[in-house]
C-alpha cells in the first residue's frame, strides 16, 4: 500500500510536474506579447511625433509662402495697376465705354485683379463677342475686345420698338441701324444676349451670304420674311422673292452652292426684264430648279 502511496504519489508529483511544464508556454507566450506591445509603444510615439513634426513644419511652409507672396506680388506696389489699355478695333467708342466702366480699377494690385472674373463678366455684354485680360507687368492691364456686328433688326413691332438686332450667331442685342428687318419667328419674348439662331437659321443663313458673296452684294435686301416652305425676301429697289433652296443637307457649304446659283438666276431675271421694259412685282425662285423662275406678272425671259 505505501508503494501504491509511493507510486501514487510519484504519479501525483509527475502530473503536477507535467502541468506546470504545459503551463509554461503560456506565460512566455504571454510575456512576449506585453515585451512586444511594450516595444511598439516607444516606436509608435516616434513616428506621430515625426508626422507631428512635418505637419507643422509643411503649415509654417506655407504661411512662409504666403507671405512672401504677399510681399513679393499681392501687397508690392510696385505693381500697381496705373495704365488702363482697352483695344476694339471694330468700334473705338465701344472700347473707350469699356475703359470709362473699368477706369475705377486704377491703383489696384495687378495681381489683385481677378482676372477670370472680369473676363466673365465683360463677356456676358450682349454686343461683346469675345474679351481676353492680360496683366502686362509692372503697371498696365490690357482688355481686348471684339464687337458683336449686326447683320439684321428683329421686325416684330415689339422688339423693333426696342431695337432689338441679331449678329450671325442669332445673338440679340440693342442698337440702332438701318439693317434688313427679320419677321415671322415664332419667339414670343426676347431679351437682351439671348441667341434665337435656330428660330431664324435660314434668315442668316442668306444675310450672311450675301454679305459675303459678289452675286449677293448685288441686291439690297429690305426684309426676310420666314414662312414654312421658303422666305419671302422684299428688295428695297425690287420685286419680292420667293426663295428657297436645300436646307435638309447638313453641309453649308453645299447650301451656299445652290444658294448662289439662285441669286444669280434671281440678278439675270431682273436685270433682263429692266431691259425689256417689265416692271417685276414678284419672282418665284421656290422650285426644284434653281435656274428657273416665275415672275408676276408672267414673263418668259427669266432665268438665267
Amino acid at each position: 500500500m505505501w508503494s501504491d502511496r509511493l507510486k501514487n504519489g510519484k504519479n501525483r508529483g509527475s502530473r503536477g510536474r507535467a502541468s506546470v511544464s504545459r503551463r509554461r508556454p503560456l506565460f512566455v507566450v504571454n510575456t512576449r506579447l506585453k515585451d512586444k506591445k511594450a516595444g511598439w509603444g516607444p516606436q509608435l510615439g516616434k513616428v506621430l511625433l515625426v508626422l507631428l513634426v512635418i505637419g507643422l513644419g509643411l503649415f509654417l511652409a506655407t504661411l512662409g509662402l504666403r507671405g512672401i507672396k504677399k510681399s513679393m506680388f499681392t501687397e508690392n506696389r510696385a505693381y500697381s495697376m496705373t495704365n488702363l489699355v482697352v483695344v476694339c478695333k471694330e468700334n473705338p467708342a465701344l472700347a473707350y465705354r469699356v475703359f470709362n466702366e473699368e477706369s475705377g480699377l486704377k491703383g489696384t494690385n495687378l495681381f489683385c485683379i481677378a482676372i477670370e472674373s472680369l473676363q466673365v463678366r465683360l463677356a456676358r455684354t450682349p454686343w461683346i463677342k469675345t474679351v481676353t485680360v492680360n496683366r502686362q507687368l509692372p503697371h498696365t492691364l490690357e482688355i481686348r475686345i471684339s464687337e458683336r456686328r449686326p447683320v439684321a433688326r428683329l421686325g416684330h413691332p415689339r422688339d423693333d420698338a426696342q431695337h432689338f438686332v441679331v449678329d450671325d450667331e442669332g445673338v440679340v442685342f440693342p442698337r440702332v441701324r438701318n439693317l434688313p428687318m427679320i419677321t415671322g419667328y415664332a419667339v414670343t419674348r426676347i431679351i437682351p444676349g439671348e441667341r434665337i439662331r435656330k428660330e431664324i437659321k435660314d434668315a442668316l443663313t442668306l444675310l450672311s451670304f450675301c454679305a459675303t458673296s459678289p452675286v449677293g452684294q448685288k441686291l439690297k435686301i429690305g426684309s426676310v420674311g420666314i414662312k414654312p416652305e421658303y422666305l419671302e425676301v422684299k428688295l428695297e429697289d425690287g420685286p419680292v422673292v420667293l426663295l428657297e433652296w436645300n436646307r435638309d443637307v447638313p453641309d453649308v457649304k453645299v447650301q451656299e452652292r445652290e444658294l448662289e446659283v439662285r441669286l444669280r438666276t434671281l440678278v439675270t431675271t431682273i436685270w433682263r426684264a429692266g431691259q425689256a421694259g417689265i416692271t417685276l412685282q414678284k419672282v418665284d425662285l421656290a422650285g426644284t430648279d434653281p435656274t428657273r423662275s416665275f415672275t408676276t406678272p408672267a414673263w418668259n425671259g427669266g432665268g438665267e
